[in-house]
């Protein structure tokens, strides 16, 4: 028996049922680009680039089909926002660490993103001495690796 890990297909093509879905994922990764861009600069300027990236011709493009690579993208802006500028508790730590463990399902390649991210977190979660959420971050992210290799198992 040969154990493969991939995604169950690259894109997602006529569904008017989850055209609602990606709307709210482009909705809502306005919203969190606005507030991480609130960080860095003034509000007008991060309502501008907010506008600026709401609007252009990529995400278009998306709207009418389901990639990967876009909820990819969006998780990856999830785990930035959730992680280094939300409060240190339990529930933060595990949507960082169940998003980290959801990335490798949309793309085989996407697995780069917790074999670089995971260290860094750990590693700065070790340095501000917050062990309780190393536990929760790694916890919550096997969970989800253990539940994608079960499925994959059953699939394959």
């Amino acid at each position: 028996m040969v154990f493969t890990i991939s995604p169950p297909c690259t894109y997602v093509t006529n569904l008017s049922p989850f055209i609602s879905t990606i709307s709210f994922l482009f909705a809502f990764q306005g919203i969190i680009l606005y507030k991480i861009s609130n960080k860095f600069t003034s509000k007008k300027l991060g309502f501008f680039l907010t506008l600026l990236v709401s609007f252009s011709t990529i995400l278009f493009s998306f709207s009418t089909e389901i990639y990967p690579d876009f909820v990819g993208g969006f998780f990856v802006l999830l785990i930035f926002y959730f992680f280094y500028f939300r409060q240190t508790t339990f529930f933060n730590f595990v949507i960082v660490g169940l998003s980290l463990g959801f990335l490798p399902i949309l793309k085989s390649y996407f697995v780069l993103f917790p074999v670089l991210l995971l260290p860094i977190m750990i590693f700065v979660l070790f340095r501000k001495r917050c062990y309780n959420n190393i536990i929760h971050l790694s916890a919550s992210f096997l969970i989800m690796i253990l539940v994608f290799f079960s499925i994959s198992v059953f699939i394959a």
